[in-house]
């Protein structure tokens, strides 16, 4: 599908069985969808999903609620104030300003006069790469690297309903030996509470098996997270303070600003450390 113009009010919002083209910009407001590539060449503060590869010939202009998706890879001039995710990579060659980047893949910024990433938060399930990382002016910026970005997020998801499953369970069974107790020690109770008491036991019952199950998956994940090959954080120029780096459940805050260097998971320290810059290959 070609659109030479712009994704405006008069053409409205794509939903598109296939790859689509656009001659110009995805204007506010409005999505396209495709299960194919998306080629374009500006997109402002609008939805996009791509079943396949995303290329912005210019940039991502966005906002707090702009979501940018590709299940393969995307290739911007530059990102900013955006929330963009990846199933492959994600490339850029100028900046990623103030903008949640994730990438199953690699997240690479190179080419351009910049070729930073300033600002937000950057997730790669591989490595990392840019000129700068940071800015002089200590903008707070996290970058983030060892498990895949999707899989991170279905861990916290899963981590969050356990706590409030766990926490029910947690009342149900406070208050089911309380009224139990009660029944033990008289030889009759009201109706009232007799009926809690089996609500209660019910409850208990539905919560256990949920509770498990749940926590059966959360370890599938961790299991599967660890197995993962880990990467590198590469920067080409300079790393400033304020910089937050991670990897897997390592954490190292940049305090003074380097050079040409590399940042890795040592094993034998079981802490981050670095080395010389090295160049991340990514394939297109």
């Amino acid at each position: 599908l070609v659109c030479d113009g712009d994704i405006d009010f008069d053409v409205g919002n794509i939903d598109f069985d296939g790859s689509v083209r656009v001659g110009g910009t995805i204007s506010e407001g409005f999505t396209v969808k495709a299960t194919g590539d998306v080629t374009v060449q500006t997109i402002s503060k609008a939805v996009v999903e791509a079943g396949k590869n995303l290329v912005v010939e210019k940039g991502i202009i966005g906002s707090p609620d702009t979501t940018i998706k590709a299940k393969g890879t995307v290739t911007a001039k530059f990102i900013e104030n955006a929330n963009v995710a990846a199933g492959a990579n994600v490339v850029v060659s100028e900046t990623i300003m103030h903008s949640n980047v994730s990438a199953a893949g690699h997240v690479v910024v190179r080419g351009g006069k910049h070729s930073s990433i300033i600002g937000g938060q950057t997730m790669a399930g591989g490595n990392v790469e840019a000129k700068n990382i940071g800015s002089a002016q200590g903008t707070k910026t996290h970058v983030d690297i060892g498990i895949d970005p999707a899989l991170r997020e279905q861990m916290t998801h899963l981590q969050r309903e356990i706590e409030k499953i766990a926490a029910a369970h947690e009342k149900v069974s406070v208050e089911l030996a309380t009224l139990t107790k009660l029944k033990e020690r008289s030889r009759t109770m009201p109706s009232g509470k007799e009926a809690r008491l089996t609500e209660l036991k019910s409850m208990a019952e539905k919560l256990a098996p949920v509770l498990s199950t749940l926590q059966t998956q959360l370890a599938a994940l961790q299991q599967k997270s660890s197995g993962a090959a880990l990467g590198f954080i590469s920067v080409k120029e300079k790393i400033f303070p304020g910089t937050h780096l991670s990897i897997l459940d390592q954490t190292l805050n940049v305090n003074r600003e380097q050079s040409s260097c590399r940042f890795y998971f040592n094993r034998d320290k079981k802490e981050i450390g670095s080395s010389d810059f090295k160049e991340v290959e990514i394939s297109y």
